[in-house]
Order: C-alpha cells, then structure tokens, then sequence
C-alpha cells in the first residue's frame, strides 16, 4: 500500500477549509440583525442554570445551539438536541459539554430554513437516537 503524503496533506486542506467555511456561515446568521434567539430552560429535575440558546435566521438552513452550565453526560450517554417541525422530529446532533458544561453545535438542514414549533436536548446513548428517546434535560416550546 502506497502513502500518498500530499493526497493526505490536499484533503487535510478542504476538510479544514470547509470547516472554516461552516464557521464562517454560522458567524453571519448569529450576527445578522433578523436572527432569532431562543432559549431552553431546564425541565423539573435539571439545575436551574442550565440551559441552551438556539440561534437561526428564517430562510437560512443553518442553526446554532449553545449549551451552558451542562453537567458530564452519565456513563454511556450523550446530549443530543433536537428540533421539531410539525409532528417531525430532526436532530441537530449530539455533544459533550467541556468541564465548564459549555458546548456548541452548528447544524445544516433545509429543514432548518422554517421556525421550530419545539426544542428540546435528550440524553441519548452514547451512538445517538433516530428520535428523542431518553429524558428531556432543556426544553423550548413557543
């Protein structure tokens, strides 16, 4: 098996670009004057500081979902958030908050593009859920 050390070296380049990009489109819609700012409030049972804010802008596929005062994920789990639009449920995808329990997520979906009808972050196994299965931690309904 041959290396091809440029090869690794150019995908190594647009993954990254592609990641600043992402950044790059995440950044705009937080800063642009017609984002909204959504905040997930902790269920009965969650310490009250934590919380999630959901940014998005309408018409924009993107959103960006900030986590704070989150405590470590049990053994085997992971937070995953979720947006619903109708009766449909989409995940915005799973993290693990640092020591401080903050954490960011920046997801991308056409579905993302119409406002929420209901927010909500999950603990979920480890691997992640299809659909919000396990306990609701933060949640936004309007």
């Amino acid at each position: 098996m041959a290396f091809d050390a440029d090869g690794v070296f150019w995908a190594g380049l647009v993954a990254e670009q592609a990641t600043l990009a992402r950044y790059d489109r995440a950044l705009s819609m937080v800063t642009a004057s017609d984002s909204v700012n959504l905040r997930l409030g902790p269920v009965p049972g969650t310490a009250e500081e934590t919380h999630a804010r959901y940014r998005s802008r309408p018409g924009a596929g993107i959103a960006v979902v900030t986590f704070s005062q989150f405590p470590q994920a049990p053994a085997g789990q992971i937070y995953q958030a979720w947006v619903r639009h109708g009766a449909t449920w989409t995940s915005l995808g799973t993290v693990e908050p640092d020591a401080g329990g903050s954490a960011r997520l920046i997801a991308e979906d056409p579905a993302l593009a119409a406002p929420p009808d209901g927010l909500e972050v999950t603990l979920e196994p480890r691997t992640g859920s299809a659909a919000p299965s396990g306990p609701v931690v933060v949640a936004w309904v309007p």
